[in-house]
C-alpha cells in the first residue's frame, strides 16, 4: 500500500507535494529557494549556476559510488564473464544463494505483544521537530537509495518535508506496515580478500532508502530508551518481502527476494544481530568470545577433558541448524597452544576442522608458540610500504610535512595492539628503528645541498 493511500493529507500539502513530486523538480525548487535567499537577482542568478554545477558534481559522485569496478568473475560453470550486466547478475545470485527460505521452528525467547495490544500504553508518535532534526543531520556524502532521492535534497528541504514524513512515519509505526520502497536496496559489492574472480570473496553492502533509514533511527531511539519495545510488528514487516539488486559500473541486475537475514548497512542491523546471537553461548561450557560474526571457542583441556570442547562444538552446530544458519567451515581453524599439546582432532558436524600454525585475530597474527615475530614483521612491512608511498607521492621533504604524515599514516600500524605484541626481541627493535631511520633520511635529503658536478662542453 502506497503512503499516499494510507495517510490523508490536507489539500495544501497535496498541492505542495505535487509540485515537488519528482527528483528533478525537487532539486530545481531547492535551487530557486537558495537563490531567492541571496536577496539579489543578479547574484541569485550567479548562485543558481553555481548550485547547478554543484548538483552535477553530486550526481557524478553518486554515479561513481554505484560504478564500482569489478574484475571478470567466475560463474557456476567455471567460465569467466566480463560484461557488467552478467557480473551484476552473478553477484546478486550468489548473495541470494546464502539465504534460507524457511522460518525457524525454534520458539522465540523474546516475549512480545502485537502492535495493537500494548497494555494500555499510548500509541507511538513521531514529532515534526524530531524528523526535521534527523533531516538536517543527514550526511550529504552518503549514497541515495533506490528511490533516487539525494540526502542533500532532503536536508535542504527539511522544513518542507518534515511534517508529511512525520505523518508517514507515525502511521507506519502504528499500523506496523512498511512502504514497499523502504524494502528495496541497491547492493554494492566490496572486495574482501582472496581471488578476485570468486563471487564469494565480495561483501554485499546495501544502499537502502534514505527516508527508511530515518525511520529506523527513530525506532532505534525508542528501543534504546525502553519505549514501545513490544512493538515487533513493524520490524517483522520490515524484514518481510525485501528485494535487492546488485550494481556494477552503473549496470543493475534483476531484483531478487531477500528471504533471510538483515540488509548490511541499515541502522537496525547491529541491534537485531546482537539480539539474534545473544543466546548462542547459553549452554556452552568453554569460553566463548564473540566479535560481530566471528566466534572463538577456547578452553584448557587435558586428555579426560577433550570431550568438553567437542560437546560445545556440537552445541554450536545444533544452534546453527535450529536457527537455519550455516557455519562457514572453510574458515574454521584449530590453533593448538603450548608444548606437548595432544592435538586432538575436532569435528564440526561431519567435517574435521583443520589446524593452523598461525591465525589472525582482530588484525593480530597469533601463532601456536604465542610468538609475536610474524606480527612485528607484518607491521613493519605495512609501515615500510606506506613510507615508500609518502616518499614517492609527496614532493616536499620538510620536517613540517613529513613528520605529520608519518604520525598519521605510518605510526598507527607500528603501534596497533602494541600492548600485546610489545617488541622485546632485539631483531624486533631493529626493524622499528629502521623505519624511523628511513623517515629521518627522507627529511635529511631535503637539507643536503646539490653537490653534483656540472661539466661544460665548448661549442665547436
Amino acid at each position: 500500500m502506497m503512503p499516499e493511500q494510507i495517510f490523508p493529507m490536507q489539500p495544501m500539502e497535496e498541492t505542495r507535494l505535487e509540485q515537488i513530486s519528482t527528483l528533478q523538480s525537487v532539486e530545481d525548487h531547492m535551487l530557486e529557494q537558495l537563490c531567492i535567499h541571496e536577496g539579489n537577482t543578479a547574484h541569485g542568478e550567479h548562485t543558481l549556476e553555481q548550485r547547478k554545477d554543484l548538483r552535477g558534481k553530486e550526481q557524478q559522485r553518486e554515479t561513481s559510488i554505484l560504478s564500482v569496478s569489478v574484475p571478470p568473475l567466475m560463474n557456476k560453470n567455471g567460465d569467466l564473464i566480463s560484461t557488467d550486466e552478467e557480473k551484476a547478475e552473478v553477484l546478486n545470485n550468489f548473495f541470494a544463494s546464502v539465504f534460507s527460505g524457511n522460518c525457524s521452528p525454534h520458539p522465540s525467547r523474546v516475549n512480545g505483544q502485537h502492535v495493537g495490544d500494548q497494555g494500555g500504553k499510548a500509541s507511538p508518535t513521531v514529532r515534526k521537530d524530531q524528523v526535521r532534526d534527523h533531516l538536517k543531520n543527514l550526511n550529504i556524502s552518503k549514497s541515495m537509495g533506490p528511490e533516487e532521492m539525494h540526502p542533500r535534497v532532503l536536508r535542504e528541504l527539511a522544513d518542507v518535508v518534515a511534517k508529511p514524513l512525520s505523518m508517514i512515519f507515525e502511521k507506519s509505526w502504528q499500523s506496523g506496515e512498511v512502504p514497499g520502497d523502504w524494502k528495496k536496496g541497491n547492493i554494492v559489492p566490496i572486495f574482501k580478500k582472496g581471488r578476485k574472480d570468486d563471487p564469494g570473496n565480495y561483501r554485499p553492502v546495501s544502499l537502502p532508502s534514505v527516508p527508511g533509514k530515518i525511520m529506523e533511527q527513530i525506532l532505534l531511539e525508542a528501543i534504546l530508551e525502553a519505549k514501545h519495545m513490544e512493538d515487533r510488528e513493524w520490524i517483522r514487516n520490515w524484514l518481510d518481502g525485501r528485494i535487492q539488486r546488485a550494481a556494477v559500473n552503473g549496470s543493475m541486475s534483476r531484483w531478487r527476494s531477500v528471504t533471510s537475514g538483515v540488509p548490511h548497512g541499515s541502522i537496525l542491523v547491529p541491534v537485531l544481530f546482537n539480539i539474534f546471537i545473544n543466546y548462542i553461548d547459553s549452554e556452552v561450557e568453554c569460553t566463548l568470545n564473540k566479535f560481530a560474526d566471528d566466534t572463538k571457542l577456547s578452553c584448557a583441556v587435558d586428555t579426560p577433558g577433550w570431550d568438553v570442547v567437542q560437546r560445545d562444538l556440537d552445541k554450536l552446530q545444533k544452534w546453527a541448524c535450529v536457527n537455519l544458519m550455516r557455519l562457514n567451515k572453510s574458515k574454521c581453524r584449530v590453533l593448538y597452544l603450548g608444548q606437548g599439546n595432544s592435538r586432538f582432532q575436532y569435528r564440526l558436524g561431519d567435517d574435521v576442522i583443520e589446524s593452523s600454525p598461525v591465525e589472525k585475530d582482530l588484525g593480530v597474527l597469533m601463532d601456536e608458540k604465542l610468538d609475536m615475530s610474524q606480527q612485528c614483521a607484518l607491521a613493519a612491512q605495512k609501515a615500510s610500504r606506506i613510507l615508500g608511498c609518502i616518499k614517492r607521492s609527496v614532493a616536499s621533504r620538510s620536517r613540517e610535512v613529513i613528520l605529520p604524515l608519518c604520525s598519521a599514516l605510518v605510526r598507527p600500524h607500528l603501534e596497533y595492539c602494541i600492548q600485546l605484541c610489545s617488541p622485546h626481541h632485539k631483531n624486533h627493535r631493529i626493524r622499528e628503528s629502521y623505519r624511523l631511520e628511513k623517515t629521518f633520511k627522507i627529511i635529511e635529503s631535503n637539507r643536503k645541498p646539490n653537490t653534483a658536478k656540472t661539466t661544460t662542453t665548448p661549442c665547436p
